[in-house]
């Protein structure tokens, strides 16, 4: 997996701004997905930003959580 911003700045970030808690489309993808606000999308792709730097860099001490 490879983050989106990753080619813009080699993975040189500080910190992540998390979206506010807008609505999707009732008739969005994300929506019928279960994502029922733009806050949904993002935390779950941090969740899973998480899981995949754990499994990358088994011994990092970050927080990588909310």
């Amino acid at each position: 997996m490879q983050l989106n911003a990753e080619d813009e700045d080699n993975g040189n970030r500080k910190f992540i701004c998390v979206q506010l808690p807008e609505p999707t489309d009732e008739k969005s993808e994300a929506y019928k997905a279960g994502y029922k606000t733009i806050f949904d999308i993002t935390k779950a792709r941090i969740e899973k930003s998480a899981v995949k730097i754990r499994q990358d860099f088994k011994e990092t001490t970050a927080d990588l959580g909310f």
